[in-house]
């Protein structure tokens, strides 16, 4: 039994530590060998200002690489380096399917000039090239598709695409204003290239210097400015070389410099640098899910059987995951300098901390197993979604100035605490739901189960005949469309079974009910008419329905004694559904 459960959190945590999903790229065996030679450890505690606020390099290269390529790092390479190798060697992946287009809309908008094959690729994956994302037309219907209000957000995340594309390098201000204050901008160091004198720029006239490179920083004189160009040009020419000690030499070199730059002015501190490193070098925290869900299986255990030991072991699993759930809002909240409430990965993080801490509080003073049930729940769910669903991956951004006011900041942490506590009483609810039908209809408990398992696996059946692989545009990501009458049959039928489920409850004939809602449901999702959503929703239904069914089997072959249902929160389900003492 511990030899399976230790597995079993082996497994668990290979998972968790699986890095996201990201474009398809094998990195030259070169580029990995230069990434694993290279001493990242000053250079990437350089403080860059971008998006409103200041952060490390590091968080710069993940945020930047995540805005281009859906991933905060090219696979096999870390973020400095693919951000290093963007900067200095984009020209050598023109044609590599890089850029992501998230919106399914765009991606069709955007390839209808390609050939075929890369028309469907880019469909698909949502994955185009610099040299595809930057053609002509491509450019035209971006531009005719920008005013579009109703298409705000996908455009607003293809421009911040496109600035990491087109200008990484002239975007990455790492040079501090001389003498300036917190607000004062920050430059590039490549703006400073137009500082230079005009024998040091091979050739450049002032004014192609100016269109290159932009108008002079301010206050910074040409033998200022060389003693960060200098460095740069270093860098560049030692990163294309392979030059692993030539590179790390000019990071550490342009790390030094760029913070004397700051004398007398602005810079953020050591301290705050280092807190975001390690924040990012954590992954967030969101691994934790790891330690809820164990957690959960324990405390799930623990409610079925009335026994201590799981009940003892998923509150360990709970102090453990709460831990490093807190400490990852501490180190955000240090970072941000204010309570981390600013964007949806933040709201969700932070409320299920506070809805899980008031449960645990509830569960060691009523000790009914269902409250800690619900918590682990909501922490494994919460971390989930922050991780691996949210657009974004939990960037830092800056708060929205109608909320930098500590009555709203109040006031917004209280309501976002509110949806993990509806979330909590909703499994709960659901806990004793199932209370309530195992101890009153196991047998009719089972068969809706079942039924919901068996409808799953039709769905699932019948998509493997109602959907054909397709080059057309309308197809869906997966390359499947749905084949001609197919979403009108199943319209059809959705609004029969609807109509049927509805009289049936009219006229009380209630053990026909779930028929009809399943065949609704199934008819629905096969209307719709794209097969990825179909293939999902009935493996859902499969799993769902199987595992209720597992339970309410379970429950029967326990021969549970007769309860009630309102046995008070100290007997937990224990009792109400199993007849065992809490």
């Amino acid at each position: 039994m511990m030899r399976r459960f230790v597995t079993c959190c082996a497994a668990l945590m290979c998972v968790a530590s699986a890095p996201a999903g990201g474009p398809d790229f094998t990195p030259a065996p070169d580029l990995v060998a230069l990434d694993k030679a290279v001493d990242w450890s000053k250079a990437k505690l350089i403080a860059v200002q971008h998006g409103n606020r200041y952060k490390t390099l590091e968080a710069f290269a993940r945020e930047s690489m995540s805005s281009m390529t859906g991933a905060e790092q090219l696979p096999g390479v870390s973020p400095m380096a693919s951000l290093m190798e963007w900067v200095f060697n984009k020209d050598a992946y023109a044609d590599q399917p890089l850029i992501y287009i998230k919106a399914q809309g765009l991606r069709v908008h955007f390839s209808t000039q390609f050939p075929p094959d890369a028309r469907r690729r880019i469909v698909r994956t949502g994955y185009m090239s610099l040299r595809e994302f930057e053609d002509p037309e491509t450019q035209k219907r971006l531009s005719e598709l920008s005013p579009r209000t109703v298409m705000g957000t996908a455009i607003r995340r293809v421009n911040a695409a496109q600035v990491i594309a087109e200008n990484a390098g002239r975007v990455m201000a790492i040079v501090p204003a001389p003498g300036g204050d917190k607000s004062a901008p920050w430059y590039s160091p490549f703006r400073l290239i137009a500082n230079m004198p005009l024998e040091a720029m091979g050739g450049l006239t002032a004014e192609q210097a100016r269109a290159e490179f932009g108008a002079p920083v301010p206050n910074v004189p040409p033998e200022v400015a060389i003693t960060i160009v200098g460095p740069l040009s270093r860098l560049g020419l030692a990163w294309r070389g392979r030059d692993a000690a030539g590179v790390t030499a000019s990071l550490n070199d342009l790390a030094e410099r760029v913070e004397a730059f700051a004398a007398g002015g602005y810079y953020p501190s050591q301290r705050q640098r280092i807190v975001e490193a390690r924040y990012y070098e954590s992954g967030k925290f969101v691994w934790g899910w790891v330690f809820y869900f164990v957690g959960l299986l324990a405390a799930i255990w623990a409610l079925a059987t009335g026994w201590r030991a799981p009940w003892v072991i998923s509150l360990a699993f709970a102090a453990v995951a709460l831990g490093f759930h807190g400490l990852g809002i501490a180190q955000r909240w240090s970072v941000l300098g204010r309570i981390p409430v600013a964007n949806m990965f933040e709201a969700l993080i932070f409320s299920a901390a506070v809805g899980i801490f008031v449960v645990a509080v509830c569960e060691l003073y009523y000790r009914s197993r269902v409250f800690l049930v619900a918590a682990q729940a909501a922490g494994f769910m919460a971390l989930i979604f922050a991780g691996y669903v949210l657009p974004g991956g939990g960037t830092i951004s800056s708060i929205l100035e109608i909320l930098d006011d500590i009555m709203l900041r109040i006031h917004t942490t209280l309501i976002i605490s509110s949806y993990a506590m509806i979330f909590i009483a909703g499994v709960i609810g659901l806990i004793y739901l199932f209370g309530y039908y195992v101890t009153r209809h196991v047998a009719k408990s089972l068969e809706v189960g079942l039924m919901a398992g068996f409808t799953g696996a039709a769905v699932l059946i019948v998509s493997h005949f109602a959907f054909i692989e397709s080059d057309a545009i309308l197809a869906g990501p997966d390359g499947f469309i749905a084949q001609p009458g197919v979403t009108l049959m199943f319209g059809i039928l959705t609004f029969v079974s609807a109509s049927a489920a509805s009289f049936l409850a009219i006229r009380g004939s209630y053990a026909l009910v779930p028929s009809a809602a399943l065949l609704f449901v199934a008819a629905l999702t096969m209307s719709i008419g794209y097969r990825g959503f179909a293939v999902g929703m009935g493996w859902t239904m499969v799993g769902g329905g199987m595992a209720w069914a597992t339970a309410n089997l379970i429950a029967m072959f326990r021969r549970p004694r007769p309860a009630v249902i309102a046995s008070g929160l100290s007997g937990g389900v224990a009792t109400v559904a199993l007849g065992g003492p809490a």
